[in-house]
């Protein structure tokens, strides 16, 4: 049991990098321990708040780095859909790059912004899409040192 334990932790810190669920694997990894190893409640409710918090926070940074760089309504409508469109069509790349595009067009297109403002609406989306993942990857390092003292 240890042993996918240990393989859930691993995985969920580098799913994290790729600005996907890593404390939910850390959380289901509590779960397998839980079964093995005593775990209190106050451990279960602090990690799911942190993983219901990056997971909110995770999508609100895009959106608020559109915003702080100068992006509107459109800038960050279309950071979502970029980041959808960009993570179903080019993974990992996509993930990145479709934000930025997805906010620097409908700025420029819908919204009829100088393409230099779009331009930074676009650059804003990979501003917050870097601090979500870094505070996801933070997360989810606590959250995996944290079920590991618990275990060993």
């Amino acid at each position: 049991m240890e042993i996918l334990i240990y393989a859930l932790i691993i995985f969920g810190i580098l799913i994290s990098f790729l600005n996907l669920p890593g404390p939910w694997i850390i959380f289901i990894a509590t779960l397998f321990a839980s079964s093995s190893f005593d775990i209190k409640p106050s451990t279960y409710a602090i990690f799911i708040f942190l993983a219901v918090f990056a997971s909110i926070v995770d999508n609100l940074l895009v959106i608020l780095g559109a915003k702080k760089f100068g992006g509107g309504k459109w800038g960050m409508i279309g950071a979502v859909v970029g980041l959808i469109v960009g993570i179903l069509i080019g993974n990992l790349a996509g993930g990145i790059l479709g934000p930025f595009f997805g906010a620097f067009l409908f700025e420029y297109l819908i919204a009829k912004k100088p393409s230099d403002i779009a331009f930074k609406a676009g650059l804003g989306t990979v501003v917050g899409l870097l601090g979500s993942i870094l505070m996801k990857v933070v997360i989810t390092i606590g959250m995996s040192l944290t079920l590991i003292s618990i275990i060993s």
